[in-house]
């Protein structure tokens, strides 16, 4: 079990210029010291080796109770953890968990802040996009700026799938293509949450439940767009009136002959080799760090 202790720092350059100094919250734990710095000042010469403050210290008694409530806390969040998780910490662990836990809205992981966070950091402007963009339709479907994490469900994701396919943020209902694109987006911004805020190592677990596992997500079905041989030949024997038209030609038939190449793919082309076109999809090249 941790030990926690009431200190302060007497040396010259710990003191402030009125000759005060911080309290810290000691904490021993695995043959290692860590240190909490508190809001409390007073003179080194006021604190006691027992960790409490000197009776003739101006409000002493308030500060012994306020000192004893922090350790408290500090010690009900360690017992919380149980044994097997604290003995896998280290000091410096169950340092960072104890200032972690303590703040005030520690029991609230805002979804939407998370995901903002992710997609200000995030180096792609398509997959910046795609979040942003499922996102800006969780929080309309949700009519808040603030979502807490434990509040996405499956069930609350299923009556949000259910609203875009009767009429999305537009009006209009969605296709499944677009839901699916949706979902995905948001389930890989939950799984980044999940990440960030769960500690498997230590078996520390803010987020224990996966909504997107219990819910059917719509398939995307590509929608077919076939041309008939009599309209391929207007086009390609059409002569239009801008060269810009006219190069639109050009490209969308080499795009045919070369069986429905992708115009990133056309455009990034080196010449043929032995007579034969021979390109990689650039698309296996994309480096898939966001």
């Amino acid at each position: 079990m941790a030990i926690f202790k009431a200190i302060v720092f007497p040396a010259k350059n710990h003191l402030k210029s009125d000759g005060t100094t911080n309290v810290k919250i000691r904490i021993y734990h695995n043959e290692d010291h860590q240190y909490i710095p508190t809001d409390f000042y007073i003179l080194p010469g006021r604190m006691g080796k027992n960790g409490e403050v000197s009776p003739d210290c101006e409000e002493g008694d308030m500060l012994n109770y306020e000192l004893g409530e922090i350790i408290q806390k500090y010690r009900k969040l360690t017992i919380q953890l149980g044994n097997a998780r604290l003995s896998r910490m280290t000091c410096k662990d169950l340092k960072n968990y104890l200032v972690t836990a303590s703040q005030p809205d520690y029991e609230l992981i805002d979804f939407v802040k998370f995901s903002r966070e992710v997609i200000v950091k995030t180096k792609k402007k398509r997959t910046a996009d795609w979040y942003e963009v499922a996102l800006n339709s969780l929080i309309w479907h949700y009519n808040k700026e603030v979502i807490d994490v434990k509040d996405i469900t499956s069930s609350k994701l299923n009556i949000y799938m259910e609203r875009l396919a009767q009429s999305g943020q537009n009006g209009s209902p969605l296709e499944p293509g677009t839901i699916n694109n949706y979902i995905r987006a948001l389930r890989a911004l939950f799984n980044k949450c999940k990440l960030q805020n769960n500690d498997d190592d230590l078996d520390i677990i803010r987020i224990q439940h996966d909504p997107f596992a219990k819910i059917k997500i719509p398939q995307y079905r590509r929608k077919r767009k076939n041309i008939g041989i009599e309209e391929l030949k207007r086009i390609r024997d059409g002569h239009y009136l801008t060269d810009r038209e006219n190069i639109g030609r050009d490209i969308f038939m080499m795009q045919f002959y070369l069986m429905g190449i992708n115009i990133n793919d056309l455009f990034l082309l080196k010449n043929p080799v032995n007579g034969r076109i021979e390109y990689e999809r650039n698309k296996t090249n994309t480096d898939d760090n966001n």
